[in-house]
């Protein structure tokens, strides 16, 4: 580079350039002349040149090698509690592939193209409109601890439910949330989707139902989780970069008009579905009560994830041994999928918060 300025950009500008007359050898070949009142400007201006080059390439070779320190620094995810399962260890496969960010990992379930043997269930879309009585024993069966309408009467249900349909809003009691919340909106976007599957190769096809409280969950707790990792992971942060975090929750909230709850909201609510059976409590079995979860494929097998900030838990769902004649379903755990991430730096280290 140092050559190319002080020789290729400066001979088109010097006088002897322009001296092949009559007689004269070429003028390359010629000495340069120069008045010697700019003697000394020929000879910084090269170098002028020559930082200005450096200074615009530098930026570029920083950001060059950032982009390669974020290759480098992969995230190793590591199976807990390992008993045997290909599903498990196919899906720390996925995860390292996949390397998502933090808020990413937290919150949606994706499979990598080359992991082949994940997959997800055909889901159909149903109206609720056309199905309040299933929907109406869903909610009484899987949230009945958490949603106040479930505690009404099927008729006074279905006004409240049109209610709250109209609003966008439930109102919620119980295990995980808050005090200050009850009485509160919650996000309220209901969907119910059907698909086949099988829980194992030896079990019969089943029909399940998927039912959601909040349509949209993967991209509302994504701007949530967003905010918790904005400074990198939040158990690692000083206590003052906290309020940051805590602002950027709220202004989240407000702009989604409704309190998100990732313990009813973050996922389905899943349940074994029999509309040959007779008695309501034989056609809904639940499968996780009350948590919502999803649901994947593995091989073409069935299995629930409950998906968190540090990892995922997986269930595998099995005919319950002490009544095998009645086809009763529990889920079981497998396995969980831990992800460590990286500490903050030594400054965030220090004073910081666990």
């Amino acid at each position: 580079m140092s050559l190319c300025v002080s020789t290729g950009l400066y001979l088109p500008f010097s006088p002897s350039f322009f001296r092949n007359g009559r007689g004269t050898a070429p003028a390359l070949h010629l000495p340069v002349l120069r008045p010697p009142a700019r003697g000394v400007l020929s000879l910084v201006f090269p170098l002028l040149l020559l930082a200005l080059c450096c200074a615009l390439a530098l930026p570029v070779m920083v950001q060059a090698g950032e982009k390669q320190a974020k290759i480098t620094r992969r995230v190793a995810h590591k199976l807990i509690h390992d008993r045997g399962w290909n599903v498990c260890r196919d899906m720390v496969k996925n995860l390292d592939l996949l390397q998502q960010s933090d808020a990413s990992f937290s919150c949606e379930l994706k499979f990598h193209p080359s992991m082949t043997q994940f997959s997800e269930p055909e889901w159909e879309e149903l109206k609720i409109k056309d199905n309040w009585e299933l929907v109406y024993n869903i909610e009484r069966e899987i949230l009945s601890d958490n949603l106040v309408r479930s505690k009404l009467p099927f008729e006074e249900w279905i006004v409240r439910y049109k209610q709250d349909w109209q609003s966008g809003c439930y109102e919620a009691f119980g295990f995980g949330v808050a005090e200050s919340e009850k009485g509160k909106c919650f996000a309220f976007v209901p969907r119910l989707r059907r698909a086949q599957v099988r829980f194992s190769q030896n079990d019969p096809v089943e029909t399940v139902l998927a039912y959601s409280l909040t349509a949209d969950n993967t991209e509302r707790y994504l701007e949530f989780a967003r905010c918790y990792y904005l400074f990198g992971h939040f158990q690692f942060l000083p206590r003052e970069k906290m309020e940051n975090i805590l602002q950027c929750a709220k202004e989240v909230r407000e702009k989604q008009s409704g309190i998100f709850s990732t313990r009813l909201s973050r996922g389905d609510h899943v349940v074994v579905y029999r509309p040959e059976e007779r008695d309501w409590l034989d056609k809904i079995v639940p499968l996780f009560r009350g948590t919502a979860v999803k649901l994947f494929l593995h091989n073409q097998q069935a299995f629930l994830v409950f998906k968190s900030g540090a990892g995922g838990t997986i269930y595998r769902v099995k005919r319950d041994d002490e009544f095998p004649e009645d086809l009763f379903y529990m889920s079981q755990e497998i396995c969980a999928v831990f992800r460590p991430f990286e500490e903050a730096n030594a400054e965030n280290k220090k004073g910081g918060s666990r």
